[in-house]
């Protein structure tokens, strides 16, 4: 059981790795992200410089990301402490992806699809006040 865990986290950190942002950005537009508006390869920026099917595209794939590996594993019944490396493990791949050296990664929509999964009553309790909070500050 112990080695199947080391592997579904081992997987779940490959996962995370994959540079959606990037990859959509180089693919649509032939452009590095990290090299255009704020150089984060987060929906927002892709969004602006690439363009909203591509942004979408990017949340998606990143929010996807974190909820598939933890219902993946949910779906499996594995222990929850097992659930909880599998999401630290595939947000840690999004902040810190293998295929880019270790850098470019902000894990926020990925640890929503985490979170989502893990805790969905109460991320839908909050969701309301975290749009409004968006709302307000302008600030994504």
């Amino acid at each position: 059981m112990v080695a199947l865990a080391v592997v579904l986290v081992i997987f779940a950190y490959l996962v995370g790795s994959f540079p959606s942002g990037y990859v959509y950005s180089r693919l649509i537009k032939g452009v590095d992200i990290r090299e255009v508006g704020d150089r984060y390869m987060g929906a927002k920026n892709v969004f602006l410089n690439v363009g909203p099917a591509a942004g979408v595209a990017t949340a998606v794939t990143d929010f996807g990301k974190g909820a598939l590996a933890v219902a993946l594993v949910r779906a499996i019944a594995l222990p929850e402490p097992t659930v909880i490396f599998i999401g630290l493990a595939v947000v840690a791949g999004h902040i810190w992806p293998v295929y880019l050296k270790f850098r470019d990664g902000a894990g926020a929509m990925t640890a929503g699809g985490v979170l989502l999964m893990m805790l969905p009553i109460e991320c839908l309790i909050l969701a309301p006040f975290s749009i409004f909070a968006l709302a307000v500050s302008r600030k994504t």
